[in-house]
């Protein structure tokens, strides 16, 4: 069982996960200091995934990071990254001016 529940019930609202997928998936959250090295070894993930991490961190940081995320793919993986459009939060932001 999830350990998560609100989690669980989400991703099986929006069809992300059926509910039996939702049941056997056994999620251990990792709590970790990404300004330091990842605790895992070079090329363990096909796919490296982060929504709005980088711009919390200076450009050093955000460079090791990055430099850290493309250790630990494997060749040939995927990396996913999402973050604010600074363009168009200005925009709006001028806009209600």
């Amino acid at each position: 069982m999830c350990n998560h529940k609100r989690l669980r019930k989400a991703l099986v609202t929006l069809g992300l996960v059926t509910r039996d997928q939702a049941t056997q998936w056994n999620v251990r959250v990792l709590v970790r200091d990404l300004r330091k090295p990842l605790p895992f070894r070079e090329n363990a993930f096909s796919v490296v995934y982060a929504s709005h991490v980088l711009e919390h961190l200076y450009l050093v940081e955000a460079q090791r990071l990055l430099c850290e995320c493309r250790r630990v793919l494997k060749s040939g993986g995927v990396i996913r990254l999402v973050v604010p459009d600074l363009r168009s939060i200005i925009a709006e932001y001028l806009k209600k001016k």
